[in-house]
């Protein structure tokens, strides 16, 4: 027998024990599994997990999962996850430690915490329309937020002019300007309304940090700096 013969045995045996114990059939340029529907398409560049037609260059059988690490992406319905220490298989959720979970459904983005059991907290949902829907509270700049939404101190929350702030103490209404804890920010002159302990202050601002007190309200008495008008008419 051929040298050429022998080896071309050798060849076909070795196929025979791999289509023999892994259920493998070799067509043209695809390998494909006939038990998974696993596929290998070179002509495309595509592979397929649980599929023999993918559509892109790497997909897997609807309510199958990937995992990179800790990091799961799975799908189920319409819904897409992203998650670490589970995923959903289309019917159920398989994990076994508490993590998080972001949901994407349609246009919108739904944020969870999960149990590793299969319950889920939800947390926070951004809708098409820009709201964002939060259960519990908001930090921004602080991580352990005390009411449904707080600031980080010397931090400021500007709706259109108006301008919330704190300083020490202090917490400011303003329009045009706000305050860092150090310094004031803004650039026009406006009005500023300062509470301090029970105190409420009154007063004008240039946009250059300078700042005319007007009038102060403290328990059972109001100062005023310049003249008091009621009604149209100066009285003091």
């Amino acid at each position: 027998m051929s040298k050429t013969a022998i080896i071309l045995i050798g060849v076909v045996v070795l196929i025979s024990i791999a289509l023999f114990f892994n259920n493998f059939s070799i067509t043209g340029y695809q390998v494909a599994s006939t038990t998974t529907g696993s596929v290998c398409s070179t002509p495309e560049n595509r592979v397929g997990i649980g599929t023999t037609t993918p559509s892109v260059n790497l997909e897997v059988v609807q309510n199958g999962a990937i995992k990179v690490g800790r990091a799961l992406l799975s799908s189920g319905g319409d819904y897409a996850h992203l998650a670490n220490n589970e995923y959903y298989t289309g019917s159920a959720w398989v994990g076994t430690a508490p993590g998080a979970l972001i949901q994407l459904t349609g246009q919108q983005i739904n944020f969870f915490r999960h149990d590793g059991r299969g319950g889920h907290s939800h947390s926070m949902s951004i809708h098409p329309n820009g709201n964002i829907l939060a259960a519990g509270n908001v930090g921004i700049g602080i991580g352990a937020p005390t009411v449904n939404l707080e600031v980080v101190q010397n931090g400021a929350i500007k709706i259109g002019q108006a301008y919330l702030s704190s300083g020490g103490d202090y917490a400011h209404l303003a329009n045009n300007e706000y305050y860092t804890g150090s310094a004031w920010v803004g650039t026009a002159p406006g009005a500023l309304i300062q509470l301090a302990g029970q105190q409420i202050n009154f007063f004008r601002h240039d946009g250059r940090g300078g700042h005319t007190a007007s009038m102060s309200i403290t328990p059972g008495r109001v100062d005023i700096t310049g003249s008091l008008w009621v009604n149209g008419r100066q009285i003091a």
